[in-house]
């Protein structure tokens, strides 16, 4: 990247395979002839980032080798999204960089998406967060984009806590996402559990960067072949 500013990733890769009927954990399978964590960490290291941290589970030696040069940190009980990016707080002691979190099972999703989402956090002093998005034919059961009306990123809703009028936006969130890494993890530490899964989401931040006057936008997408993010302020 051309951007003097620091950047961090974080890749999110604790998931155990369970609903794949495997005792592979999910991002050692391979899809084009390399894992799915390997994909994810060769787009994130086009990056060029300062460092990459891979969250994983307890007991999971065979994907900390898998992931080896890079550092990795435990997610000591398996309570969501939020609870995965938080487990990778003592890597990040005074890191002022932007963070980008990423999911290990999306091997799809290029380094250029990811530029162009760090890219468009670093547009304006106020964005605190970028989020993914798109917009796929059938949102089935995906989370949903809520905007404000000024254009800003109001929430993200997961479809079992949506109501009926929230579920049919078409605007999904995509998952990825970039954050201010002076602030990331004390709005990750924010985060509750007050939902159906009775988990730590990280589509949970957008609300909480808002109370600190954070901004938040979302762009994205119009088409599921088209490249998309979206925006939060902080």
């Amino acid at each position: 990247m051309t951007n003097n500013k620091k950047l961090a990733c974080i890749i999110l890769a604790a998931g155990k395979g369970t609903r794949m009927k495997s005792a592979l954990p999910k991002p050692l399978h391979e899809i084009a002839g390399r894992s799915m964590v390997a994909h994810a960490i060769a787009s994130c290291e086009a990056l060029n980032p300062e460092k990459i941290i891979v969250v994983i589970g307890p007991d999971m030696p065979q994907m900390a080798d898998a992931v080896k040069p890079h550092a990795t940190a435990i997610q000591a009980v398996a309570n969501g999204t939020g609870g995965a990016a938080l487990a990778a707080k003592e890597h990040f002691k005074n890191f002022d960089g932007d963070i980008l979190v990423v999911f290990s099972d999306t091997p799809l999703v290029t380094s250029e998406t990811m530029q162009r989402m760090v890219e468009a956090r670093r547009q304006l002093p106020a964005i605190g967060l970028t989020y993914s998005a798109f917009r796929p034919a059938d949102p089935a059961k995906y989370g949903r984009m809520v905007m404000d009306d000024d254009g800003t990123l109001k929430k993200i809703i997961e479809w079992k806590d949506a109501t009926e009028a929230e579920r049919k936006i078409t605007l999904c969130n995509g998952g990825i996402v970039c954050g201010d890494g002076a602030k990331l993890f004390d709005w990750l530490s924010q985060v509750g559990n007050d939902n159906a899964q009775k988990e730590y989401y990280l589509t949970d931040l957008p609300q909480i960067a808002r109370f600190s006057s954070a901004m938040i936008q979302s762009s994205g997408r119009t088409s599921p072949s088209a490249p998309m993010w979206s925006l939060a302020p902080a």
